[in-house]
């Protein structure tokens, strides 16, 4: 049997656990630390009938309610920066563009492309991928994922008039 995300942390049995596993009292900034499982990104895990979840999105299904649907998938971005905390004061939703936006404003990650750069990329459609990368100081993947509108969606794609 299948239940909506929300619905997960409902059974009271299951709350406790994750519960268990949320320290709520150590951190001075008010973060509510995932004490168990961690992958290798940083985010903590949680399993409920053998399936995995992130710990965050669990957290803000279950005190936020659902995350919608729609044309842009949304992440639950962290206000925090810590993505084991599952306080769900800290934990917001945001597209891929709000989610860098956050970042570059916060120092970490600044944007190394900007809307003009990728505007140049698209216009360079015979531009060797490896020598676009070597001018901008990015991938080559990097090129290729924007040529194929995989990123960087929210850039006009139609040349400026």
């Amino acid at each position: 049997m299948t239940y909506p995300v929300r619905e997960l942390l409902e059974d009271p049995a299951v709350l406790a656990r994750f519960m268990s596993s949320v320290d709520t009292t150590s951190d001075p900034n008010g973060c509510w630390l995932w004490t168990a499982g961690k992958g290798a990104n940083g985010y903590g895990g949680f399993s409920i009938n053998h399936k995995a979840y992130y710990v965050h999105r669990l957290a803000y299904e279950h005190w936020h309610g659902t995350i919608p649907k729609g044309p842009y998938k949304l992440y639950v971005c962290h206000e925090c920066d810590v993505r084991h905390c599952v306080n769900p004061d800290h934990l917001w939703l945001g597209t891929s563009k709000h989610n860098a936006e956050d970042a570059a404003v916060k120092g970490r990650r600044p944007a190394k492309l900007t809307a003009s750069d990728v505007r140049e990329i698209l216009a360079s459609p015979n531009e060797r991928g490896v020598d676009l990368a070597a001018r901008y100081n990015v991938s080559k993947s990097t090129i290729c994922r924007i040529r194929k509108n995989e990123v960087w969606q929210h850039v006009d794609r139609q040349p400026d008039q």
